[in-house]
């Protein structure tokens, strides 16, 4: 992120059925793997992978994808054309900052606004936090399954008068 760059206030062009479009579009394109999702948020109990990017622009937000470390490890191997037990954590966690690259990047280009795109930030843990410079409010929340490992998407936007 750039820092000192003010949030814009414009409200986000997409609602949940472009998001959850976008998550189908990038499970059926990249992983040939179908997903379903739920109707309520269910929390990742265990160890999970996070990857997070983040948008500033007239709207300003990030957007958080949490996946169980089976199915991070299964994506990278897909990703990477490679056997899951030959997968080094690094490859796992670029996986991971991919998918919520790819998630971002394409509620970016449907926003239509010209916007500024963080590289992505990866966390591994039960309770692991990602700490911000500033406030955010939670906008989207929804739980996604694919061979029956969940996944979640979560987006905030920054808050009024927040700074980047």
């Amino acid at each position: 992120m750039n820092a000192g760059l003010k949030c814009g206030r414009a409200p986000i062009s997409v609602g949940p059925t472009e998001i959850v479009n976008v998550v189908h579009n990038i499970w059926a394109t990249m992983f040939q793997r179908p997903i379903a999702t739920s109707a309520r948020v269910e929390p990742i109990q265990d160890d999970h992978w996070t990857g997070c990017v983040h948008i500033t622009g007239p709207w300003c937000g990030t957007v958080h994808v949490r996946l169980t470390v089976p199915l991070a490890t299964r994506l990278a191997g897909i990703m990477f054309a490679m056997d899951e037990d030959d997968l080094s954590l690094e490859e796992i966690s670029d996986a991971v900052g991919e998918v919520a690259n790819m998630t971002g990047g394409n509620l970016k280009t449907l926003m239509g606004y010209p916007a500024t795109f963080s590289t992505p930030e990866v966390a591994l843990g039960e309770a692991h936090v990602l700490l911000q410079r500033r406030s955010f409010v939670p906008l989207f929340e929804m739980t996604f399954y694919t061979d029956g490992d969940p996944f979640v998407v979560h987006i905030v936007e920054c808050a009024t008068g927040s700074e980047a």
